[in-house]
């Protein structure tokens, strides 16, 4: 009996370790996915602009215009936790009438300066790709091709890489900043420019685009082949 008891406390010894064991296991894979940047990809961050007197002012471009339509599910979520250099945010849009991206997920740092405003250090972007998989921060499919042949530039100002803005005559065709219209506008082509040079770096209908010293992600509904 006494032998019984003992066998029953080591086991109950050994199973609370290993439960133990797997708790810390777990919770330090959960934070190492709270921090870790896999997956994602660096946006640009201009040194000095992304300057506010509140954090949200910082933020704002990234929540502005989102949902983007009321169908779907969309959905926005923020957070904000304490990180060495300041704070950490994530920003979680979800919800997105695309055939490949369905969300985005950002992931940047901001900090309180000497003089009291806030300013954004950083900021990453890891698409929530809606089939497929995420590539070094991009969705790759292997439904059908993304982009379309059509699109692949061969080479840089080649006759064969050019393309055409289809837009009214009286409209302009925007390019943004990232791959959607949540993204902030850099620039603007003209109805009928034909000197576009359209990249194989893609999201959905996104795709990079020149076009002398503009660059920038453009829809390429409105574009087709100058050839």
């Amino acid at each position: 009996m006494l032998k019984s008891l003992k066998f029953i406390g080591k086991l109950a010894f050994c199973i609370t370790a290993v439960l133990v064991a797997a708790v810390i296991i777990f919770e330090a894979q959960a934070q190492a996915s709270e921090t870790s940047l896999e997956g994602f990809r660096e946006l640009k961050v201009a040194p000095g602009l992304a300057v506010g007197d509140d954090v949200i002012d910082v933020l704002m471009p990234f929540l502005r215009g989102h949902p983007e339509s009321e169908e779907g599910n969309p959905g926005l979520e923020m957070k904000l936790r304490k990180a060495d250099y300041g704070f950490q945010v994530d920003i979680i849009q979800t919800g997105f009438l695309d055939d490949s991206v369905s969300g985005h997920h950002f992931r940047g740092g901001v900090i309180r300066t000497s003089n009291g405003q806030w300013e954004l250090l950083n900021m990453h972007l890891r698409p929530i790709c809606a089939r497929g998989q995420n590539v070094d921060g991009y969705c790759k499919t292997t439904a059908k091709p993304a982009p379309p042949a059509m699109f692949i530039m061969l080479g840089a100002n080649s006759a064969g890489a050019l393309h055409c803005v289809n837009v009214a005559a009286e409209d302009v065709l925007n390019v943004r900043e990232g791959p959607g219209s949540r993204f902030a506008t850099v620039g603007a082509l003209a109805h009928d420019n034909c000197n576009v040079a359209v990249s194989n770096a893609c999201e959905g209908k996104w795709c990079k685009v020149r076009s002398g010293d503009l660059s920038g992600w453009a829809h390429t509904g409105y574009l087709y082949a100058a050839n």
